[in-house]
């Protein structure tokens, strides 16, 4: 949550702006003793999901929990990617150059990916798709049916893939050179 969003939704629960404090904004509610302090500079990241697909004509990276969206294909991960940041950078400018307020959504927005097995196997092709299926226990011939998209993967199979690279991630994450 964003700071602009708290202290909206402080207001519209009754706190009433009283002064500016060296750090903070002071509110008062009726009918209760304490003093409300919000920090003027405080600025957490709002988070939101990118969905990473192949589609008919490469890839696609979407949001889909934003009221604005953002969009971006290509024939790769990365140029899907770099579409969707392109866009995300012109709707931020629209809004600055209209002199609009940005919604709060799109304030200090990092994003955090989700992708179906085609694109992570582009999006990381260092990746041997048929060692790795080796490695977590399924069918190398099947793994590259699931990286081509020509096969249905159950819910099962996803997370036991999903498993088996965070389990990579922290093998690596503790290489020492």
């Amino acid at each position: 949550m964003t700071w602009n969003e708290f202290r909206r939704r402080a207001v519209q629960r009754g706190w009433v702006f009283i002064r500016h404090g060296s750090r903070h904004d002071v509110y008062k509610k009726e009918g209760y003793e304490g003093l409300l302090l919000i920090e003027r500079h405080w600025q957490e990241e709002m988070k939101t999901l990118v969905i990473i697909e192949k589609d008919g004509n490469g890839f696609t990276a979407f949001t889909d929990n934003l009221s604005t969206v953002l969009h971006g294909s290509g024939t790769t991960v990365e140029e899907a990617k770099e579409e969707l940041m392109a866009g995300y950078r012109d709707v931020l400018d629209y809004y600055n150059e209209s002199g609009a307020a940005v919604p709060d959504e799109l304030v200090n927005l990092t994003f955090e990916y989700k992708y179906d097995i085609s694109a992570i196997f582009n999006a990381f092709d260092f990746l041997n798709a048929s060692k790795f299926a080796e490695r977590i226990g399924i069918s190398p011939s099947l793994m590259r049916h699931y990286k081509s998209g020509d096969t249905y993967i159950s819910s099962a199979q996803a997370k036991k893939i999903e498993s088996g690279l965070h389990q990579i991630g922290r093998e690596l994450l503790s290489v020492m050179l």
